[in-house]
């Protein structure tokens, strides 16, 4: 299987817009050791001090769909309030594969729903990120 790049460009969270009310803002982070996808609700009073490149990424509340918005007002997804984040290794962030055996074992956790819309946001989300980082990476 091809691996990803890990290679990410650096990018900055602009503090005073995130979080913004109306929207749900994700931010994939990339350490040296670990990746993380971190979510913000939009009443989220404290947005962490985070380390390494970042990419930050906002969908607008009235474009998920009504279930969606439902989950996601009643359980954290990867940080909410303290809560979190759901670290995902250099190694699991590399193939799909890990990326769903990850998420399997933190389905009966609070950092992930039961729900199988939610996970599918979840997968579409981190889909997203890697083909964002790698079309980056071909642009340079």
């Amino acid at each position: 299987m091809k691996r990803c790049s890990t290679s990410l460009p650096d990018y900055q969270i602009n503090t005073s817009i995130v979080p913004k009310q109306g929207w749900y803002t994700f931010c994939f982070i990339r350490g040296s050791e670990d990746n993380a996808l971190l979510f913000f609700n939009p009443d989220a009073s404290v947005v962490p001090k985070l380390k390494g490149s970042q990419c930050t990424f906002a969908i607008k509340e009235e474009l998920l769909p009504k279930q969606v918005r439902e989950g996601l007002s009643q359980y954290p997804l990867f940080y909410q309030d303290g809560n979190g984040p759901f670290i995902i290794s250099k190694q699991e962030f590399c193939t799909v594969s890990g990326l769903f055996e990850k998420l399997t074992s933190h389905m009966s956790t609070a950092y992930i729903y039961k729900d199988q819309l939610l996970i599918n946001l979840t997968l579409q989300l981190i889909h997203f990120v890697i083909k964002h980082f790698v079309k980056l990476k071909k642009a340079e």
